[in-house]
């Protein structure tokens, strides 16, 4: 699953975290949901990213990423 992340854009990389976050915090908690978040957090380090910034340009990007995902046929 890690190879899944690494190949992500970071705007996907932002909605996925966006997600997962948010899945977590209203209590929808899938097997694994917390090594997934790990996952994510581990790729973003990588790649210097802050999933926790809150400019509006992070939050465009998470934007971008749900639109990509949404139009993307290949997941």
């Amino acid at each position: 699953m890690d190879k899944f992340y690494r190949e992500l854009s970071d705007s996907k990389l932002r909605a996925a975290y966006e997600t997962i976050k948010k899945n977590i915090e209203s209590g929808i908690l899938a097997d694994g949901m917390e090594k997934e978040k790990e996952l994510i957090l581990n790729v973003a380090k990588e790649r210097e990213i802050d999933l926790e910034e809150k400019s509006i340009i992070s939050k465009l990007e998470t934007v971008k990423g749900y639109v990509e995902w949404s139009s993307d046929t290949t997941y």
